[in-house]
């Protein structure tokens, strides 16, 4: 009895049978480049594991390492090590909010990515029931509070992937939904429905859905490749639970026979369409299925392989596939499946390390012993170092570029191999598409840029140990940052002071900075009917820092607020009163809305010091507030020269329109 199952729109985007005659008709789209990476040849970012008895090795300096792009040495302009914890509790991980702010999260050099692969066509029902608690169980071990996941099948396409770091979730999909494993139930799926009705009991059949399976699975794989390389530069993780694949080139012996079993137009089978469809429509169906026959009949999957290994590697992508056969917990199982495709699963595994080999992943296979296996997977990711160079070949010729990274004898050393550079092209074509730019600034030309610039230049020649900035990012609260050029030796206490033109008090606030750390924020909230404008005062007390600012501060106009501003290293998140960064951090910035209207498109971007845009991603996130909206901007800095730059957010809601700029500093 033919099973009705339906995993959830999350895990599975279901193939329409519609799809497959809509495909045939139309005229097939000429083939993708494979993806350019966004920073193109501006600045390469390298991530390497150094491998000793299977762990990572710590403690290596920039010295340790030598770099090469096509033989020829570059210079390390930026060093950094990325260590991950080796287990989070369920309560430590967050979900992202959004789809967005989980590509966002997935985006960050920081943080690991994951993507499991459940290939439902090459793994049977048996094999998916006992694979759900290993699965849960590496994840559980894996998955930290700053990684990332998520599920992907071949009945669903990239754009569908939704990141996060909950297990449960996942883990109750699969209990509900655990025969998803197709392979040992060729008829069911749409498509396979599909061809069965074209050919009905045809010998070649079975060989036609298995070779339309094969392509929508190798097809899958790749579109998720090319995704994930756009996605990010560093390393990402692609774990594949299948049995293997068996890679036959075209099937010349399927044309012949099918064209002399089948009429041309395939009317002489289209009884199998049902007596009462109309002839045009099942001429039609007919017709897309016999093109998608000779389509599948002409595929050569080993060298659909080979090109999926090549996208791999440009993309900085490695595999991790999984063959759930040794994953039963009953042998007799594990004996009668392996004996039902003994030839099969040896060539498929063959593939399956191959797979692994070419892409410095690990293949589990021929085992049940799970446990060491992701011990494995899970020391050989525990860590890594994270090396930046601008190439001394500059050319914008889209040609494939190979890296090579040396280092300390004695250990096993695995990096990114490609990368792919920008294509001038490509980009003239890019920044033609792109929101027009800020014209170049002169002086008092662009005003808002004057005033980004200007409060750059006061927060950065601040005498006071101190620096303090204050921002309104409501009608009815203000909030100051204050930051110390290096960490407290002692708790000091900082108080707030705000006061309108008539010295009457608007606010005030008390914080600690303590001992060991650079910052604090203080919101203190602001007395009714109170507009400003305000002047914020600091006082410091106790500790060794000393100093004292008073801030002008205005009512903001528009959709949103002032930002308040955070650097991101590896201790984490602080506030930001002096908005100076190392290239090693990442700097976020977030506006929050001034009112309740519904904000309807906001877009950033990062321009350089004459307002100019540059090729640099910003990434815009969006959470709930309360009946509010926090916009945050991402913005990673590696790729930047030391320099002053400008952070720009339009949003815009109900036909009006609101720009900010927001200056800051990058250093070495």
């Amino acid at each position: 009895m033919r099973r009705q199952i339906a995993l959830p729109a999350v895990l599975v985007s279901f193939v329409l049978v519609a799809g497959l005659a809509a495909r045939q008709s139309s005229a097939p789209e000429p083939p993708q480049r494979p993806p350019v990476f966004r920073s193109g040849a501006a600045f390469v970012r390298v991530d390497v594991y150094p491998i000793k008895d299977g762990r990572i090795v710590p403690g290596l300096k920039r010295e340790d390492f030598e770099l090469f792009e096509d033989g020829k040495p570059q210079q390390i302009e930026s060093f950094d090590f990325v260590d991950f914890p080796t287990f989070a509790s369920e309560e430590e991980r967050r979900d992202p909010a959004t789809k967005e702010e989980g590509e966002a999260m997935a985006a960050d050099p920081r943080n690991r990515v994951f993507v499991i692969y459940l290939d439902t066509f090459h793994v049977s029902v048996t094999e998916a029931y006992y694979m759900r608690p290993p699965l849960v169980a590496l994840l559980d071990r894996t998955i930290g509070a700053s990684d990332v996941f998520a599920v992907a099948t071949p009945r669903q396409t990239y754009a569908s992937l939704v990141f996060g770091r909950k297990v449960q979730g996942l883990e109750d999909m699969l209990a509900r939904n655990w025969p998803w494993g197709l392979s040992d139930d060729p008829d069911f799926d749409e498509t396979a429905q599909l061809l069965a009705a074209c050919y009905g009991d045809e010998p070649f059949l079975p060989t036609l859905i298995k070779r339309e399976r094969l392509d929508r699975t190798l097809g899958g794989i790749r579109e998720l490749v090319d995704y994930l390389g756009r996605l990010r530069q560093e390393r990402k993780n692609l774990m594949i639970f299948t049995h293997g694949w068996d890679l036959e080139g075209p099937a010349d012996s399927l044309v012949a026979t099918a064209d002399a079993r089948v009429p041309l137009a395939g009317l002489g089978r289209g009884r199998q369409l049902g007596a009462n469809t109309p002839g045009a429509q099942r001429a039609r169906i007919s017709a897309a299925c016999d093109t998608e026959r000779l389509r599948l009949a002409g595929t050569d999957f080993r060298d659909r392989f080979r090109e999926l290994l090549e996208a791999a590697k440009r993309a900085n992508v490695s595999f991790y596939p999984v063959n759930p056969a040794g994953l039963s917990a009953d042998p007799a199982v594990i004996s009668k499946e392996l004996r039902q495709r003994s030839n099969a699963i040896e060539t498929a595994g063959d593939r399956l390390r191959e797979l692994a080999a070419n892409t410095d992943g690990i293949a589990v296979v021929d085992t049940n012993d799970l446990r060491s296996a992701m011990t494995r997977i899970t020391d050989s990711l525990s860590a890594y170092y994270l090396l930046g160079y601008y190439p001394t070949n500059a050319k914008q010729d889209g040609t494939l570029r190979s890296i090579v990274v040396k280092g300390p004898k004695g250990l096993d050393l695995k990096a990114r191999r490609q990368y792919l550079a920008s294509d001038e092209r490509e980009e003239a074509a890019r920044r033609s598409r792109a929101v027009p730019a800020t014209p170049v600034a002169t002086a008092g030309a662009v005003p808002e840029l004057d005033a980004a610039f200007a409060t750059l230049a006061r927060n950065t020649a601040s005498r006071s140990e101190i620096t303090a900035t204050a921002a309104i990012t409501s009608r009815s609260e203000i909030v100051l940052v204050a930051e110390a050029a290096r960490p407290a030796t002692a708790d000091t206490d900082i108080q707030l002071i705000v006061s309108d033109a008539a010295g009457n008090a608007a606010a005030s606030g008390r914080g600690r900075l303590t001992a060991g750390t650079r910052s604090v924020s203080i919101r203190a909230p602001l007395s009714a009917g109170s507009t400003g404008p305000w002047q914020a005062v600091m006082r410091i007390s106790g500790g060794d820092l000393r100093g004292g600012e008073t801030i002008p501060v205005e009512m903001p106009t528009g959709l949103v607020g002032d930002p308040l501003v955070q650097r991101i290293d590896s201790a984490g998140a602080s506030p930001v009163a002096n908005p100076v960064f190392p290239r090693r951090e990442r700097l976020r910035a977030t506006w929050t809305t001034l009112g309740a209207a519904e904000v309807t498109t906001r877009t950033a971007r990062v321009l350089d010091r004459r307002g100019q845009p540059l090729p640099i991603d910003a990434v815009v996130t969006t959470t709930p507030s309360g009946a509010r909206t926090a916009i945050a901007v991402d913005v990673a800095l590696s790729p930047l020269a030391p320099g002053d730059y400008v952070v720009e957010l339009i949003v815009s809601a109900s036909g009006t329109e609101t720009r900010r700029l927001l200056a800051f500093r990058v250093t070495q």
